[in-house]
């Protein structure tokens, strides 16, 4: 009998077509990787900028977060999402660590599972410093604790925004996936 997996994804894109990437990215993921059983909303989000970078070469981000179910184990997921991100024009750069980039798929989530390997740190270490991470994960499942925090999603939202940190999120688009 196959083990399915329950996953938390963040998607985000800022160049070229967003919306037709993050749907790209999905239908993808459907193809390879498992059942996506539910997707946020999208919000459109200012980068992340090191001091070194320009802002003027970085367009805003759309976010969106989906759930999947998965027969991948976290490795084999991993190498699943960056051949997706490969297919839809990703191009890593070692210089530039939060660089514009046609689509990044983070695994946030793989259920109450805590890895820290090499390759892959599971939950996403993070993921309670952003608003463009967290109000779509509130989207798609607001009551899921957080292994490491012993936090449920929603209460890391509201945290984040009692404790006035940087936020990103410009607004929700009107747009869905």
């Amino acid at each position: 009998m196959k083990t399915y997996r329950n996953y938390h994804l963040g998607l985000g894109s800022n160049q070229g077509n967003r919306a037709e990437l993050l749907k790209g990215a999905i239908k993808l993921l459907e193809q390879q990787a498992g059942t996506v059983q539910s997707c946020s909303r999208i919000y459109e989000s200012r980068p992340m900028l090191l001091s070194s970078q320009k802002s003027s070469l970085h367009g805003n981000y759309l976010n969106a977060a989906v759930s999947l179910i998965s027969p991948l184990e976290p490795k084999q997921l991993i190498n699943t999402v960056l051949s997706i991100e490969k297919k839809l024009g990703r191009v890593r750069s070692v210089q530039e660590r939060w660089g514009p980039r046609t689509i990044d798929i983070d695994l946030l989530f793989c259920e109450d599972l805590i890895i820290d390997s090499d390759k892959l740190i599971l939950p996403h270490p993070r993921i309670c410093e952003r608003d463009f991470v967290l109000r779509p994960l509130a989207d798609i499942d607001p009551t899921f604790i957080h292994p490491v925090v012993g936090k449920s999603v929603q209460e890391l939202l509201e945290e984040f925004y009692r404790q006035k940190k940087e936020c990103f999120i410009l607004k929700t688009a009107d747009l869905k996936l």
